[in-house]
C-alpha cells in the first residue's frame, strides 16, 4: 500500500494538479499517481495489494472525472511526464 506520506511524493512536482485531483477519490489520486509515472496496471496492484480489475476500475472512473481517454492525456492533464 502506498502511505500518505509516499503519496504526497509520488505527487510531488505534478503542477497545477492539486484542483483536479480533489475530484478525485483518495484510491483514485493514488491510481492516477502511479499510473502517471509509467507503472503498469500489474505493477500498481502488486503496490496497492489490490487486483488488477481494481486498478482498471480506478483509471476508468479518473478519466470519466478529469474527462480524459487514456493515460497519456490523464498525465498530460495533470501535468507529469513518464
Amino acid at each position: 500500500m502506498v502511505s500518505p506520506v509516499q503519496l504526497g511524493g509520488i505527487l510531488e512536482g505534478v503542477s497545477g494538479s492539486g484542483d483536479l485531483l480533489a475530484e478525485l477519490t483518495r484510491r483514485e489520486q493514488e491510481v492516477a499517481a502511479l499510473a502517471c509515472r509509467g507503472l503498469s496496471n500489474a505493477d500498481i496492484a502488486g503496490r496497492l495489494v489490490v487486483s488488477v480489475r481494481a486498478v482498471e476500475s480506478h483509471l476508468y472512473s479518473a478519466y470519466g472525472k478529469l474527462g480524459v481517454s487514456d493515460r497519456v492525456a490523464l498525465a498530460a492533464i495533470l501535468g507529469s511526464q513518464y
